[in-house]
């Protein structure tokens, strides 16, 4: 077996591949790779910011959007207000949830959220307002939403639940570094076109080199950042890649 000699940072994009069950063969890969070479494997501080913040954004807004968004639509309050617990399900109110989730994405990719939860609902929704459709005897929209909310309730409980297993009790592969980001390499990086936070995150590999000598990786699904791999390894000495390729950049 070839030596390995380094350690990996992991961007957000990867927490939250691990968080949410994406992109599995790639992380099935990069735990293999941590595992079987005893390789470290960091989330900095600033990455951990980053994903706690957005966590939190995306529960907010998650929580929000069955009074603020699907409930309003629903109802119609404003054309022509419709008692939910009384009215059942029609095929037109299948439309209605497309106009409202139209709305709902626009919010999501504005405020830079995570995506897959309210792919859930919605994908949810969908399938049983046409399950009720097709039934003799229909629950009323308001019973769906009701049902809908312990479904949100779950979905917000297995994120935080990830998230904290994960990151807070280090509980698969991944450990925390206290290593911050370095400045000198912070600025070049904004100076090549990447910007904050990606900036502070892939700059503590500097820092990380700097107090112990050892090499790290810095691994993201982040294209934006990828594509730029050349220019970030030329000016700043630092690795970019994909978790994929991880392992061949220690060899």
């Amino acid at each position: 077996m070839l030596k390995v000699s380094g350690c990996f940072y992991v961007d957000s994009c990867v927490i939250f591949s691990e968080i949410l069950g994406q992109n599995q063969q790639k992380m099935k890969k990069l735990r293999k790779d941590v595992l079987a070479n005893k390789i470290d494997c960091y989330i900095s501080e600033s990455v951990d910011d980053e994903v706690a913040e957005k966590i939190q954004r995306t529960i907010n807004f998650l929580g929000n959007i069955l009074k603020e968004t699907i409930i309003v639509y629903l109802e119609d309050s404003i054309t022509n207000p419709r008692d939910l617990m009384t009215i059942k399900p029609t095929n037109n109110d299948i439309h209605i949830l497309k106009e409202a989730f139209l709305a709902i994405n626009v919010n999501i990719r504005h405020l830079n959220l995570v995506t897959d939860p309210f792919r859930m609902v919605e994908e949810w929704l969908v399938e049983k307002f046409d399950d009720e459709i097709s039934k003799k005897s229909k629950q009323t929209i308001g019973m769906i939403i009701i049902f809908l909310t312990k479904i949100i309730l779950q979905e917000i409980v297995k994120i935080n639940s990830n998230y904290e297993r994960i990151v807070k009790l280090e509980a698969d592969y991944i450990r925390n570094s206290n290593q911050t980001p370095d400045s000198y390499i912070n600025a070049e990086l904004q100076r090549l076109g990447i910007h904050r936070p990606d900036s502070d995150h892939i700059s503590v590999m500097k820092s990380h080199f700097s107090n112990t000598t050892e090499n790290a990786i810095f691994l993201t699904l982040d294209f934006g950042i990828i594509r730029k791999w050349e220019l970030i390894k030329n000016y700043c000495d630092i690795i970019v890649c994909d978790p994929i390729y991880g392992l061949s950049h220690l060899r």
